[in-house]
C-alpha cells in the first residue's frame, strides 16, 4: 500500500466514524442532544461551541 492509499483509506474511515458519531449526538434538525455534563458532585457543566471542547467530547 502506498503512502497515498493509506491516506485515502484512513480518511474513508475517519468519515465513516465521524458520522456515526453525529447520529449519537445531533438529532433531526442538527442539535446536540447532550447538553452539558454532571460530575459526581452534580455540577452541570454546559457544552460550548468551542471546537476544542466538541473534539474533546468526540
Amino acid at each position: 500500500m502506498t503512502k497515498k492509499d493509506a491516506q485515502k483509506w484512513f480518511l474513508e474511515i475517519l468519515q465513516k466514524r465521524v458520522e456515526s458519531f453525529a447520529k449519537a449526538l445531533l438529532d433531526a434538525e442538527g442539535d446536540w442532544v447532550v447538553k452539558g455534563f454532571i460530575d459526581l458532585y452534580e455540577k452541570i457543566y454546559t457544552i460550548s461551541a468551542d471546537t476544542k471542547v466538541v473534539s474533546k467530547l468526540v
